[in-house]
């Protein structure tokens, strides 16, 4: 599994276009969390698989709460 960085080109999480895969751990943000900021999934040929329902659950649920989970990191900002 790696991480990828969300960055934005509208706001469609599910895009695999709209992520970069990064080496290591993304660097936490301290702060409000309410923007994704990176997840940790498998690959697809660099690109980030979203076909996994778990994965998008645990998204869903760490923007309601507000707060970091396992395999999703969220920031303040876009």
């Amino acid at each position: 599994m790696y991480w990828y960085i969300f960055i934005p080109a509208g706001n469609d999480v599910g895009d695999p276009n709209q992520y970069t895969r990064t080496e290591g751990i993304p660097t936490a943000y301290n702060g409000e969390k309410n923007h994704l900021y990176a997840i940790r999934t498998n690959d697809d040929k660099g690109k980030p698989v979203l076909s996994d329902i778990e994965l998008i659950v645990e998204i869903v649920n760490a923007l309601r709460s507000k707060k970091d989970t396992e395999n999703v990191l969220l920031r303040a900002t876009q």
